[in-house]
């Protein structure tokens, strides 16, 4: 068992990684009683082309939801759900573009809850007949999220930005995706996915480090996993977006509007996550509640609420999604073009968001499930716990910022709005 000190945070984070490769991450915080734990698979809606047995497969989007939604059903009947609410305890899981996450969270039977969770997660039962009911329970799913405007805004904007990489794609399909898929299909994203070598646990809260990975030690030596080597397709992306500007017509009162910028990272020569530090910094500064922009917009009665600002990362690019609502929309749109074209940050901007990024981060650690998706999405993003992160943002400086403001490329934007129908 390793241990680092977050720096700043003044606290020992815990970890280890047993001999079928799965890792473990515990962070105690003793000032508690519950604990946060996830199990995650590094496979999510992003459905990449994959080697298995030498030969590369596609299965059809959506199956990496499919797949969380089938773990729960297992072949003793006694669904995790029931298990958890029976012992008291939290528990859900989620699907995003990279990985697929599993969650209990409580303060009772720790021991018990731990072992189910592993061996519910490693205990994959499909059948025929389970897979065709789930496609009728997802098909109904999907079409709630279809009428949803901020979902079909999010999702049509992310495939109007990219141009081949799967990440264009909804996480959980579409209803034609859903019907394609087999039993065989999941079977094989399984085996290839869900492999320890693939995996890792994170544990936060009331938790005693050595007395947890001995439990997840015990539990797994005595299963048999494939020796797996996942190959994924790689994928060479455009920086220019697949579509420049969209109209669509939809049940709404109000327009909404997103504004995407796509910028390609290559150019670069900074940590990416000191590099999306920089970039958040920058479009925050630029468009978020505390911005001069914002504050004119409201003022002149063109936005009641703050833009909302998204992101979206991949190997080669970093994508600000900047969405909101107004009947004005063509005149903020011109303030937002106008912002970007002339891009004005000074060392007092800067040193603010690095406070306010240090504040944030100290209130997550006293949060054990913030602490918990902020470790989760570090492996996922950076395959890194980052436990110097206080180091990394007091080394931004003005210097830095404005050097990358010279080679930053914000000229591949992509804009869609939902208007009224008529």
């Amino acid at each position: 068992m390793k241990t680092n000190k977050i720096n700043f945070y003044n606290e020992l984070i815990y970890s280890e990684t047993l001999d079928n490769g799965l890792e473990i991450i515990i962070l105690p915080n003793k000032n508690i009683e519950d604990t946060f734990v996830t199990f995650t698979a590094r496979y999510g809606g992003c459905n990449f082309r994959f080697k298995l047995n030498n030969k590369y497969m596609k299965v059809p989007n959506g199956i990496a939801h499919f797949l969380e939604h089938k773990m729960f059903e297992q072949k003793d009947g006694m669904d995790p759900f029931s298990f958890y609410n029976l012992n008291g305890t939290y528990c859900n899981a989620f699907t995003n573009y990279y990985n697929t996450s599993y969650i209990f969270a409580g303060n009772k039977n720790f021991d018990e809850n731990l072992i189910y969770l592993l061996n519910f997660v490693q205990s994959p039962y499909f059948t025929d007949e389970n897979v065709e009911k789930e496609k009728g329970i997802i098909t109904q799913e999907l079409m709630m999220y279809d009428d949803m405007p901020d979902n079909i805004i999010f999702e049509k904007t992310i495939f109007n930005v990219f141009n081949k990489h799967p990440i264009k794609y909804s996480v959980g399909g579409t209803v034609e995706d859903i019907v394609k898929i087999t039993k065989e299909d999941l079977y094989n994203c399984y085996k290839t996915f869900y492999n320890p070598k693939n995996m890792f646990i994170i544990i936060t809260g009331n938790v005693d480090p050595s007395h947890a990975i001995d439990l997840i030690k015990n539990n797994q030596k005595y299963k048999k996993f494939e020796n797996i080597n996942i190959k994924l397709e790689e994928i060479d992306e455009e920086d220019s977006v697949s579509v420049k500007s969209q109209i669509i017509k939809h049940n709404v009162t109000i327009p909404y509007v997103a504004y995407a910028v796509k910028i390609p990272i290559s150019e670069f020569k900074i940590e990416r996550k000191k590099l999306n530090l920089y970039l958040s910094d920058i479009i925050n500064i630029l468009f978020d509640e505390t911005s001069l922009l914002y504050e004119n917009l409201k003022n002149n009665g063109l936005l009641e609420t703050p833009i909302d600002i998204d992101t979206i990362d991949t190997d080669k690019h970093k994508v600000f999604i900047l969405s909101f609502k107004s009947n004005e929309y063509k005149k903020i749109i011109e303030e937002i073009d106008k912002t970007l074209e002339n891009i004005q940050i000074i060392k007092e901007d800067l040193e603010r968001k690095k406070k306010v990024n240090i504040s944030n981060i100290l209130f997550m650690f006293d949060d054990i499930s913030n602490t918990n998706k902020m470790i989760l999405n570090n492996m996922i993003l950076y395959n890194n716990v980052f436990t110097n992160i206080y180091d990394i943002i007091k080394d931004m400086n003005i210097k830095e910022l404005e050097e990358i403001l010279t080679k930053i490329n914000l000229k591949n934007k992509s804009l869609l709005v939902i208007e009224k129908q008529d």
